[in-house]
C-alpha cells in the first residue's frame, strides 16, 4: 500500500471515529428546553397603547416604535396586521399591544393609524 493510500484510510477511519464520538455526545448532552414567549393577547378591558415609527428597516423587516408614554419598543414586521409585504414608515402613527419578549418589551398585533 502507498504512502497515499495509507493518509487516506487513516483518514477515513479517523473520520468514521470523530463522526461516532460527536453522536455519542450530541446524544448524552441535555437537550435545551423550549422557552415559551408570552404574547399580550387584547382582553376585554385591555388597553392598545398608541405611538409613532422612530424607523423601520424593510429589508431586514424591524424597526422602533416612540411610544406616546415616552420609551422606544421594537417591532418586527410579523407583528404588523394585514396582508401581502407589511411594513412601517417613519412618522407614521401606529396602535399596538405591549409582549414580553426574551430580549425585552416588543409591540405585537400592530395596526397603522395613519
Amino acid at each position: 500500500m502507498s504512502i497515499v493510500g495509507v493518509c487516506l484510510h487513516t483518514a477515513l477511519v479517523l473520520g468514521c471515529e470523530l463522526k461516532s464520538l460527536i453522536a455519542r455526545r450530541q446524544a448524552a448532552a441535555p437537550a435545551k428546553p423550549k422557552t415559551k414567549t408570552k404574547v399580550a393577547k387584547p382582553s376585554k378591558g385591555e388597553k392598545r397603547e398608541e405611538g409613532t415609527v422612530k424607523w423601520f428597516n424593510t429589508n431586514k423587516g424591524f424597526g422602533f416604535i416612540s411610544r406616546d408614554s415616552g420609551s422606544d419598543i421594537f417591532v418586527h414586521f410579523r407583528a404588523i396586521q394585514g396582508e401581502g409585504h407589511r411594513f412601517l414608515q417613519e412618522g407614521q402613527r401606529v396602535s399596538y399591544v405591549v409582549a414580553e419578549r426574551e430580549k425585552g418589551l416588543q409591540a405585537e398585533q400592530v395596526d397603522i393609524i395613519s
